[in-house]
């Protein structure tokens, strides 16, 4: 019931209007994120430019997408962590810089951004969980001064889905168990006879 209602929760929240829309989950044995939307700077204060690795850290809630450079603007709100873990280096990374980082109110966006332009990339942490990374499953909302903007992380661990070779194992011991019930009914009716 609980996984259901987290499944709900992360589809309705999905679809609320966000600038920015990050969704994190796991996808065969690697946590992926992807990130899409733009970003109103209104109300925002720039507070310089700098180069930066795709990471996640929790705790103190640093979050970004690929290794670039990229501009800072202050003057957001929201939670200041996402669960805890420490940090941990991305894999990979392709498409646009943004970035979360807490310890300054900060949104980090592509070096050169103009308000409202259209931005997206895919992240992936190799060969580990959500769980593993530290991070607790559910919504996070920050927003920009005066709620004219926002920015939604959607964070969910694997939905516990068996592999194709569990259904043939399944069906291999099936078939095993009535085997021998076959071969024992039968043994017993053989038995039945000889008295």
């Amino acid at each position: 019931m609980r996984k259901l209602l987290l499944t709900i929760s992360l589809f309705i929240a999905g679809n609320l209007p966000a600038a920015i829309v990050l969704n994190m989950t796991e996808v065969g044995g690697d946590v992926v994120m992807t990130m899409s939307g733009q970003l109103n700077l209104l109300g925002l204060t720039s507070s310089g430019s700098g180069s930066f690795n795709a990471v996640v850290d929790p705790s103190s809630l640093e979050l970004r997408t690929v290794s670039t450079v990229s501009e800072f603007y202050s003057g957001i709100s929201g939670p200041g962590d996402i669960g805890t873990g420490g940090a941990t280096l991305a894999t990979s990374g392709v498409g646009d810089a943004f970035g979360i980082y807490t310890p300054s109110s900060e949104f980090e966006v592509p070096s050169g951004y103009v308000s409202n332009t259209f931005i997206s990339s895919t992240t992936t942490w190799s060969a580990t969980t959500v769980a593993a990374l530290g991070v607790t499953p559910g919504i996070y909302v920050w927003t920009t001064p005066g709620n004219l903007d926002s920015v939604t992380l959607n964070v969910s661990a694997a939905s516990v889905i068996p592999e194709p070779s569990t259904y043939i194992a399944l069906a291999g011991f099936a078939g095993l168990g009535c085997m021998l019930l076959y071969r024992k009914r039968r043994a017993s009716k053989s038995a039945d006879c000889k008295s």
